[in-house]
Parts: structure tokens; sequence; C-alpha cells
């Protein structure tokens, strides 16, 4: 299939698929859907792929996929090592915006660990750091 008729069966431009593809523009989880759908595969793998190809061409980095974060039932699942809460802060805008954001999630991940008696990994204590650096 060309990349002309996925991107029209996706109902995307063929410039935008190729900006996905190379790395410059981020797989959307709406275009994901779509583009899962028109090649029948399970957007995991989609996602997968898209990481490799942009980690290969010097795209944005990112951690690899972590199937088992989006996968967690409880909260202390998804803090026990911190790369839960890295994958969510890739998807934020590295604006002002993104960073307050951050803030407030980290904020309420501490009140809800101190209510529930969580003890935090030490890695979300490194991740409030890099944002209050204004690092991230």
């Amino acid at each position: 299939m060309s990349k002309r008729v996925l991107a029209q069966r996706a109902g995307t431009s063929r410039q935008q698929l190729w900006r996905v593809m190379t790395g410059k523009s981020e797989l959307t989880s709406s275009l994901c859907a779509r583009l899962s759908e028109v090649l029948e595969i399970d957007s995991r793998i989609l996602r997968d792929a898209t990481f490799a190809t942009t980690s290969a061409i010097g795209g944005r980095p990112a951690s690899p996929p972590d199937h088992t974060a989006r996968l967690c039932e409880t909260l202390d699942e998804y803090l026990s090592s911190g790369a839960g809460l890295q994958r969510t802060f890739e998807t934020l805008p590295p604006t002002d915006d993104g960073r307050r954001l951050k803030r407030v999630l980290l904020d309420a991940i501490e009140d809800i660990a101190i209510d529930r008696s969580i003890k935090l990994p030490q890695a979300i204590f490194d991740l409030r750091r890099t944002v209050v650096n204004d690092e991230a």
C-alpha cells in the first residue's frame, strides 16, 4: 500500500503521515488508532514501531514503550518505578503549561501517597527535581 493510499484511508494527509514517519510530528492516539485499523494491526505494534523509528533517526528522545505502565490497576503499581509517570510526562507539551501540569500531577500523587501511606520511589523525587529545575 502506498503512503498516499494509507494516508487517504486513515483520514490524514500524505505530508502528515510522512512527518510522523520521520519523527518530525508525534503519532497522536487518534491517528494511531486510524492507522492501525487501516493496517489491521494492534495499535501497540504501531506505537512500538514509531518509537523505534523515531529513536533510530534521531527524533525526540523517549522511553521505550512500557505497556505494563498503561495496564496498571493501582497507583502503587503505576508508581513502583517512576516509569509510568515518566511516560505520562513525555505526552505533555514542553511548554510552561506542560510544566505546570507536571507539577500539579506530582503534587496530586504526593498528596494521595501521604493519605494512603504509599512509599514513593526515589525516581518520583528525581522527576520532581527535574520539573522544578525546568529541565523537563
